[in-house]
């Protein structure tokens, strides 16, 4: 693990050919500092140059009280700089394939979203509500995911 370091007022710094620092920055969080995993780093940009499309990441880092309030897993890789949530104007499905063939082994599943990290392990999971509360289900690794 090699942890990026960054801090407000550096949003606007490369970290790969396609991202910022900024991006990895949380929603609401101005202050303290911001780590970024560099394998998670490369990771995403070799995912960018499978899809061929841009990519949102709708969370990246977060601080361990950022984390809680928003309802996060108190083993969140998120406040490791381990990982990140991210969209791409495709199906979340095909998204996380491409995820596996970049060499991502941690993913999880969403309707509108797949989180990944390089947290060590493989670990494939859906995230689903149920009366009205986010929850979390381990899957198999699906048969269609080659790299």
């Amino acid at each position: 693990m090699k942890l990026q370091l960054y801090w407000p007022g550096d949003e606007r710094e490369k970290v790969s050919d396609n991202f910022t620092a900024g991006e990895f920055f949380p929603k609401r969080h101005k202050y303290g500092p911001v780590f970024i995993d560099a394998i998670l780093i490369d990771e995403l940009q070799r995912l960018r140059k499978i899809i061929k499309k841009s990519i949102k990441i709708t969370s990246g880092y977060r601080p361990a009280k950022y984390n809680k309030r928003i309802g996060g897993s108190s083993k969140s890789k998120h406040m490791l700089g381990m990982g990140a949530d991210i969209w791409a104007n495709m199906p979340m499905a095909d998204l996380a394939s491409a995820a596996y063939k970049a060499g991502f082994r941690r993913i999880g599943i969403s309707k509108g979203f797949i989180h990944v990290d390089v947290f060590t392990g493989e670990a494939y999971w859906e995230y689903y509500k149920r009366y009205g509360r986010k929850k979390m289900r381990m899957i198999e690794k699906p048969k269609r995911w080659k790299v």
